[in-house]
């Protein structure tokens, strides 16, 4: 399991790296680093708020997380045909994304990939 010291040593090491190789640009310009310092600041945070974790339960609640986002997805099938119903013209792309916003599927599959990357 990442302690919060390796992930800060991680964000310093992209931040440094950045600093070397573009001294005159702003982190944020680089899209694709600055994403990677935002979720290793997530996971640190997460990490120092819950000081009682243990690998066990992160892996319960990754399987826990999996099974919801699976039983959810489930009824995607059932949601955009009773949407169809209830509005002419909607597409089935403009029912998917309003389901998943419903149910916050993206958000559930973030907090995922953060408690997969913390258990590493």
């Amino acid at each position: 399991m990442k302690t919060s010291k390796q992930i800060q040593d991680e964000i310093d090491f992209l931040k440094n790296n950045f600093k070397a190789l573009y001294p005159n640009r702003q982190l944020l310009s680089n899209i694709k680093d600055g994403k990677r310092i935002a979720f290793l600041t997530l996971c640190q945070r997460y990490v120092e708020m819950t000081p009682s974790l243990s690998d066990e339960s992160i892996r319960q609640e990754i399987d826990r997380l999996q099974k919801r986002i699976e039983l959810i997805s489930g009824r995607l099938g059932f949601y955009i045909e009773e949407i169809k119903k209830k509005q002419s013209g909607v597409s089935e792309k403009s029912a998917r994304s309003s389901f998943e916003k419903e149910f916050d599927i993206k958000g559930m599959k973030r907090q995922v990939k953060t408690l997969k990357y913390i258990l590493q």
